[in-house]
């Protein structure tokens, strides 16, 4: 439809003329084989059709205009392509399609001469050897020189991005994934919000289910554990875990789930989920206020699309989907789980054209598609076969994306997938890749590795520090030391979660809460909220304050010029954390500035220069090390 409503106003454009007596121009550009969003409402036929001239919606005559060369990928890598789906081809059952991708494989390649394909055939659809075949090919091209960065893993399906990245990081192999980092995507995230939930709606089952789901995963018997707790969860909660559900009521929601997380014993060593999760709910808080509604609200309209922040030039291997992938490119590529199913759907529909006087006045209905619609009749069968083959081109779509995004090196892991009687099944990307192999002479049942050229090696080799950085972010509540996530600065409250220790670290919990000097004015009344201090020592402690972030040498980086970061955590590859105070950022320049009360001491140098070598190690210049102490009088170190 909104082609169709284009069309006059181009047309008019094309067929009018200016004042120079000038007609306009259409340029259109696209590449039908890498169109992968019917599920949006994008339509493939479209340019399909005007590129073979099937349909002329315009009176001006056009002009196709092909680009020969490839100008990305190495020499090898564009001949595997040509060659195998110029092979694979003729399996699309309408012709049109067969004829465009047999016309669309025929490209030049550039200067770049060399590159790699390898292919491998697993024995077995399996997860475990998946990953092992993955963790093994990541290894191999760090011997070759090539870093995390330079790699990535595309996938069909989110679930096997998640599978994957757990498994490398349980190798210490830094991943980065866009679907991985959603905070939606950690089951403690959303056990906790449920638990929110369950305070909201205590009668609602479904949520006490999916409490008991989650706490039934080391139980021996989950439906036993589940049936019998269903109901009766807070005294479940109580006798078992010494969780009381009231505390909840009485406290702020951040409050509430920092009790929560201890009690559960949800972070026995640092969780970047959980920390992120929990600087959501402070930040809501501070912007909606600490009651439960006011969280749950937030969470509905924009968890889903929460995720941890990651700095750009993080050192990591990037997994994501063929739909994120489309329009980049990667040295090296890596396709697991190369063996779907062409034709799955997950529940296929089919609209189906009806006589308005039998359907109440409806056109068309939308039923199941089954096979049997084909035996309906004449215009139900082609209906049937024209969605089939629109099915059968957006796998080969997707195929054709994710095979060309590589520069150097391409490794497909699939499945040496056969029936009964050896014979492989193109309705499966494994049946394709074994036909390939078996047209040039290369497939021998027995073999499960082929490769295409040589692996180059990466002559631009980056070096790689051998403790690679993880994801920085920020621990509220930060030195509690009665379990291990943090909210803002120093040791504020003890196991009661209620009395404020002393003075100094009261100033570093509103040093912390402060981005600019406009912020003095909340982070005072958020100290006063959460009983840190009484309104008699109002006036006294902002003074205090004030001489920090008014001060003649630091109120430049307490202005808006910066990027601010306080309390951020480095969360290192041995699993410690490195917490400096403040962090202010501009133009990739990072100044360091941390607190401390009580007379000067060299040990903090120590700490400082910790601080400066993690953010020069991920490429910021560092302008100043300050230490500030937070005396009677205002004293700056230099480092």
């Amino acid at each position: 439809m909104q082609w169709e409503n284009l069309i006059p106003l181009i047309g008019n454009a094309m067929e009018g003329q200016d004042e120079l007596g000038n007609t306009g121009s259409l340029f259109l550009v696209g590449d039908p084989k890498q169109a992968i969003y019917r599920w949006r409402g994008g339509k493939a036929e479209q340019f399909l059709e005007l590129a073979t001239h099937k349909t002329h919606p315009f009176t001006v005559p056009s002009d196709l205009v092909t680009l020969p060369k490839n100008y990305r990928s190495y020499a090898e890598v564009i001949n595997f392509n040509n060659n195998f789906f110029q092979s694979v081809s003729p399996f699309l059952e309408n012709e049109v399609y067969q004829e465009f991708f047999k016309i669309g494989n025929q490209q030049e390649i550039n200067h770049k001469e060399g590159g790699y394909v390898h292919i491998s055939l697993l024995e077995d659809d399996d997860d475990e050897l998946y990953a092992e075949t993955t963790l093994a090919t990541i290894q191999k091209c760090l011997a070759q020189g090539y870093t995390y960065s330079d790699i990535c893993i595309i996938i069909r399906k989110k679930k096997h991005g998640l599978l994957l990245a757990d498994q490398l990081m349980q190798h210490n192999i830094p991943v980065v994934s866009s679907d991985s980092l959603l905070l939606s995507e950690s089951k403690k995230v959303i056990f906790l919000v449920q638990l929110i939930r369950h305070l909201v709606q205590p009668s609602e089952l479904e949520i006490q289910y999916e409490l008991l789901h989650f706490l039934s995963e080391n139980k021996a018997d989950k439906h036993a554990y589940i049936y019998e707790n269903l109901d009766n969860l807070n005294n479940h909660f109580l006798n078992v875990y010494g969780f009381d559900s009231s505390r909840l009521r009485q406290t702020s929601v951040y409050d509430g789930l920092s009790y929560a997380i201890k009690t559960f014993d949800l972070i026995p060593t640092s969780d970047a989920h959980l920390t992120a999760f929990m600087d959501l709910v402070f930040d809501v808080e501070q912007k909606f206020g600490s009651d439960m509604q006011s969280f749950l609200d937030y969470w509905d309209k924009k968890g889903h699309s929460a995720s941890i922040s990651t700095p750009e030039n993080i050192e990591s291997v990037q997994i994501m989907t063929i739909h994120k992938s489309k329009g980049l490119e990667f040295p090296v590529v890596i396709f697991p789980y190369a063996n779907s199913n062409i034709f799955e759907e997950i529940d296929p529909k089919l609209w189906l054209p009806v006589d308005k006087d039998e359907f109440l006045g409806f056109s068309e209905i939308l039923i199941n598609k089954k096979q049997e619609v084909q035996e309906y009749g004449e215009t139900e069968a082609l209906l049937y076969s024209l969605d089939h083959q629109k099915l059968q081109l957006d796998a080969f779509n997707l195929l054709y994306v994710v095979l060309t995004r590589a520069v150097k090196a391409l490794f497909i892991i699939s499945e040496n997938k056969l029936d009964k009687k050896g014979e492989h099944n193109t309705n499966y990307y494994s049946g394709l890749f074994i036909h390939f192999l078996k047209s040039i002479g290369a497939y021998q049942q027995d073999k499960l590795d082929y490769h295409f050229g040589e692996f180059p090696l990466n002559q631009a080799k980056k070096e790689m520090d051998n403790d690679p950085l993880t994801i920085p972010y920020i621990y509220t509540n930060k030195d509690r030391a009665d379990f291990k996530i943090l909210a803002l600065a120093g040791t504020l409250w003890d196991e009661g979660l209620d009395i404020a220790i002393n003075q100094g670290n009261v100033i570093h919990f509103i040093l912390g809460a402060i981005h600019t000097a406009k912020d003095l004015e909340r982070a005072m009344q958020l100290a006063l909220q959460k009983g840190l201090i009484k309104e008699q020592e109002v006036n006294e402690i902002k003074e205090v304050v004030k001489k920090v972030i008014y001060h003649k040498d630091l109120s430049q980086f307490y202005s808006q010029d910066f990027e601010v970061l306080n309390e951020r955590d480095l969360l290192m590859a041995d699993g410690s954390t490195q917490r400096p105070d403040r962090v202010v950022l501009k133009d990739n320049h990072a100044t360091i500035i941390d607190y401390k009360t009580g007379e000067r001491n060299k040990h903090y140098h120590q700490q400082v220069n910790a601080y400066a070598q993690s953010f020069s190690n991920m490429g910021y210049t560092i302008d100043h090390k300050i230490i500030v102490y937070i005396n009677t009088e205002i004293e700056l170190d230099y480092i």
